[in-house]
């Protein structure tokens, strides 16, 4: 009897233990049903997009499930989006054809993606507002050949010899803007960073250069009987605009150096030419012996330059001077 007892709490004690167990299991395996339900509820998130692109090429909006789309370039994009998530909030943004990634944020349900994609040269890439002003541009050309308007790096208007042209732009997002003129071989004549608000007021006229310094590298005279006498004559078109003195009794080929000039070349789009001469009988081209001689019909290609060296097979010397 008292071994049926000790059997019957036994049997009592592993029963209870067996329901405890049971009833715990099926508690666990109940609670990570119900987070295995929770990581699964997806919710809709709405929300609407606004993206100006002022930039120069097309830009593209995308969502992180792979969603994209184009916007040209001065185009706007605005767009109702409806999104699951599961996380209460969605990845957008904008982004360059190359991938490069200008904007991303994380965007709520009934949020709006409100960006403005600026131009290459502002002051920051993208933005949230436009902000812009108004640049003034009043250029007069005196010159003789036409001139070429850039701003921020873009060329706006041809204009011709003796015309005055007015010209306004609104800028955006960006603190000054580059205003330049340039000539027919894209060499700037003017150039100026205008701020806020400010103006570009220009009269262009031909660039003059003064030679101050001319030195003879390679020459030969031997065709004369004696020691040479060099010395240089400068011309615009047909007109004689100065001179050099003469160096006397020089060595054949040696190097010689014309100091002190003050010789103004005023039509640089002119054929200009340096002759240099032997000085015979007296200080005049016709009473000299030509050496040689070189010409130019394209002298603008030195602007502001304040040396070069000019040559042809028998001839060769570099220029000194200053430009205004």
């Amino acid at each position: 009897m008292k071994f049926f007892n000790v059997f019957f709490k036994f049997l009592l004690i592993a029963s209870l233990v067996g329901f405890f167990t049971t009833s715990c299991s099926k508690e666990d395996d109940d609670d990570k049903d119900e987070e295995f339900k929770e990581e699964e509820k997806e919710e809709v998130i709405n929300f609407h997009v606004d993206v100006t692109n002022f930039r120069g090429e097309t830009i593209y909006f995308f969502v992180e499930d792979g969603t994209t789309k184009s916007i040209l370039s001065g185009n706007v994009l605005t767009w109702d989006l409806s999104h699951k998530s599961q996380t209460g909030y969605v990845k957008v943004g904008v982004k360059l054809a190359n991938g490069e990634i200008l904007d991303q944020k994380s965007i709520g349900e009934g949020d709006v993606y409100k960006l403005v994609v600026n131009k290459e040269n502002s002051d920051s890439d993208v933005s949230d507002d436009v902000e812009k002003w108004r640049l003034i541009v009043e250029l007069t050309n005196l010159s003789s050949n036409f001139i070429y308007l850039y701003v921020d790096g873009e060329q706006t208007e041809i204009i011709g010899s003796g015309k005055v042209y007015s010209y306004s732009k609104n800028i955006i997002n960006q603190s000054e803007s580059l205003v330049e003129v340039k000539n027919a071989d894209g060499i700037v004549l003017s150039s100026k960073k205008v701020s806020k608000d400010g103006n570009f007021v220009e009269t262009i006229k031909d660039p003059v250069f003064t030679i101050t310094k001319i030195v003879l590298n390679k020459w030969s005279a031997d065709n004369l009987w004696d020691d040479p006498d060099p010395w240089f004559e400068v011309k615009v078109g047909d007109n004689v605009v100065g001179r050099s003195i003469y160096k006397p009794d020089v060595e054949d080929g040696s190097v010689c150096t014309f100091s002190d000039l003050s010789i103004t070349v005023d039509e640089i789009y002119s054929q200009v030419s340096f002759v240099l001469w032997d000085h015979d009988t007296g200080y005049s081209s016709a009473g000299s012996t030509y050496i040689s001689g070189l010409q130019t019909t394209n002298f603008s290609k030195y602007w502001r330059k304040d040396s070069f060296t000019m040559s042809i097979s028998d001839l060769e010397f570099t220029v000194y001077g200053t430009w205004k």
